[in-house]
């Protein structure tokens, strides 16, 4: 049947065109879906997981457990490496560390001290006492650094430590102007020239030191703490010493490197450093609520974060310690009593053994050489020939065949040793009853005759020697001689 329009009756869609339009359809959601959805998401899904596992690895880094902690065991040797005879002396010991060389050094440069003086102050009684002298100008530390590089080397090959050794700081007290002078507010010795030492924490030896003459251009990665204690274990690789030193220079970082070394580290640490476990942050509740004598850790593999909690709370990293403990430490009341207060391994071994650089510094400054001067070099000598005379004070002590001797009597008889039977004063060769060459006399002003006054008498005279500038009397005078006064 046709329609009034004309138009053909409309009788529904092909099955052909509905699976057209539906591919079609179909496409336009597959586009749309990879542009505006898919991409967004996935990108957002993947930043979310990458900070997901970098907040699991930081987490499971750090770990409850506590199993022992494997240290192998020390096995090299020590004490002094050359055995000084039964007859020897303090001089002996001495020269052990200030060698032979160094006085040539010394003499040498005095010798050009002297040439520069004399040009503008002639001195006819001088006369040289060495040669050559050779100094390294680009070295801020040229002026002594043979000096220091020899005692340095004297100290590592005179002695082998034991098996425990700190690491500190030690001030050379200098006021004057100064680029690498330092200021450290809590130390005795306020300002100065800063030295980093190794000694050994059982008996103070020093067994190596460096001067800080400030940052070495882009070399600090790690820090200078890190910096300063691999420079001074060096040496040490491989031979499983054990090393204590404070928060300045203690990080997770440094333990690590020295743990592939072979050496073990134990000291306290700053709990505000990258590196150490958010877990025992300060203002993690569970560090919060930690009362006096209690602890936490945190482990991962042999190294060791603990927080101790004192009157405040005291943060360590150690590679050598157990976990756990039964010690305790005696800690001193207001009232004058004494309580024990649980600890760790730990917080004992670290008082231990830190400080072998303070007893160090307690002995040289016992009888300390420096005097006053306004050449800061001067004073780095001082220090030089101060731990030259400690460390071998200190190699007597440890002589099975010498006796035990106090520091000051150690100095008193180096000091004979050195300056022999030489003497300053001159040796009277005056003949008595008569009067030496060119000493005349004149009339002087009234006043003391001064041999009498030597004899504890007053006698007023109005002569007195010419060549001399002095009042003798004529009783006197007969037997005069400038050296006599």
């Amino acid at each position: 049947m046709e329609s009034d329009s004309g138009e053909e009756e409309f009788l529904g869609f092909e099955v052909e065109d509905v699976e057209r339009v539906r591919a079609e359809i179909n496409f336009e959601r597959s586009d749309e879906s990879d542009v505006s959805v898919s991409s967004e998401n996935d990108s957002g899904s993947a930043s979310e997981s990458e900070s997901e596992r970098e907040e699991e690895t930081d987490e499971t880094e750090w770990t409850t457990d506590d199993s022992p902690v494997v240290v192998p065991e020390f096995s090299e040797r020590t004490g002094a490496t050359w055995r000084v005879p039964e007859d020897g002396f303090a001089l002996d010991f001495f020269l052990l560390m200030f060698e032979e060389e160094l006085f040539e050094l010394l003499a040498r440069e005095t010798n050009r001290k002297a040439d520069q003086e004399m040009r503008t102050k002639p001195d006819p009684q001088w006369y040289p006492t060495s040669a050559e002298d050779i100094h390294r100008r680009h070295d801020k530390l040229f002026k002594v650094r043979p000096l220091l590089d020899s005692v340095s080397r004297s100290f590592r090959m005179k002695y082998r430590p034991s098996r425990f050794l700190s690491i500190d700081e030690a001030m050379v007290k200098y006021k004057g102007r100064l680029g690498f002078k330092q200021y450290l507010p809590l130390k005795p010795v306020k300002r100065g020239i800063e030295v980093w030492v190794r000694a050994d924490a059982t008996n103070g030896y020093v067994c190596e030191f460096q001067v800080y003459t400030g940052k070495h251009g882009n070399e600090i990665e790690h820090g200078l703490g890190h910096r300063v204690v691999s420079d001074l274990v060096r040496s040490l690789h491989g031979k499983k010493y054990h090393i204590f030193c404070d928060h300045f220079f203690t990080s997770v970082k440094l333990a690590e490197d020295l743990l592939e070394n072979d050496l073990y580290l134990c000291g306290t640490t700053r709990s505000n450093r990258k590196d150490f476990p958010k877990q025992l942050k300060p203002n993690v509740a569970a560090v919060k609520a930690l009362r006096r004598g209690e602890s936490l850790f945190r482990r991962k593999g042999d190294v060791v974060a603990t927080v101790w909690k004192d009157k405040k709370l005291v943060s360590f990293i150690s590679t050598q310690c157990q976990v756990g403990g039964n010690e305790t430490v005696s800690r001193k009341q207001k009232d004058g009593s004494i309580i024990q207060v649980p600890t760790v391994p730990v917080v004992q071994l670290y008082n231990k053994y830190m400080g072998g650089v303070d007893l160090s510094d307690q002995k040289r400054q016992y009888y300390e050489s420096s005097r006053r001067a306004e050449k800061w070099w001067r004073y780095l000598l001082w220090f030089s020939i101060d731990v030259c005379i400690v460390n071998p004070h200190i190699l007597m002590m440890e002589a099975d065949n010498h006796p035990d001797l106090s520091q000051l009597q150690f100095r008193i008889e180096l000091i004979e040793g050195l300056i022999g039977e030489f003497t300053a004063r001159q040796r009277n060769t005056a003949i008595e009853g008569t009067v030496q060459a060119h000493h005349w006399p004149v009339q002087m002003s009234k006043g003391r005759c001064k041999r009498c006054l030597k004899s504890r008498k007053n006698t007023f005279c109005r002569m007195g020697c010419e060549l001399c500038g002095i009042r003798i009397c004529l009783t006197c005078f007969k037997n005069h001689h400038s050296a006599n006064l």
